[in-house]
């Protein structure tokens, strides 16, 4: 710790006035300051984004919302099971549309429809929760 002393004069004689400078500790406190703020800096920047890979935009068709061997990560309720009916050409197109219809009818506050397999002959028609 430094210190200095100044010596005032006046009319009653000599005044002394001692100023203690606080050098050192000052300057371990902007040495700590530096450190807090370069480590925060490093944390930040070292930070990284975590990317969910199995998240994805889901189609909608006519309304209802496609999952393809699938589930949606909102909360949701199963209102039943639909399945399969015959299709003229057995396109997946025809057979999507056919369930969807059904699904509709049968089920007509559905959200969307899951699809558990790729030969689509059972579907799972959902009601999504409310948050």
């Amino acid at each position: 710790m430094a210190a200095g002393i100044i010596i005032i004069y006046d009319d009653i004689g000599p005044f002394f006035v001692i100023f203690i400078y606080n050098t050192i500790k000052i300057k371990q406190m902007k040495t700590k300051i530096f450190i807090v703020i370069i480590g925060v800096g490093l944390f930040l920047i070292s930070f990284k984004l975590v990317i969910d890979k199995s998240v994805a935009t889901v189609d909608r068709q006519q309304g209802i919302y496609i999952f393809m061997l699938s589930k949606p990560t909102a909360n949701y309720e199963c209102l039943g099971s639909v399945k399969k009916k015959a299709a003229w050409t057995g396109q997946p197109t025809e057979m999507l549309n056919k369930m969807i219809k059904k699904i509709k009818i049968d089920y007509p506050k559905a959200d969307g429809v899951i699809f558990n397999n790729l030969n689509m002959e059972i579907a799972d028609a959902i009601l999504f929760k409310e948050p």
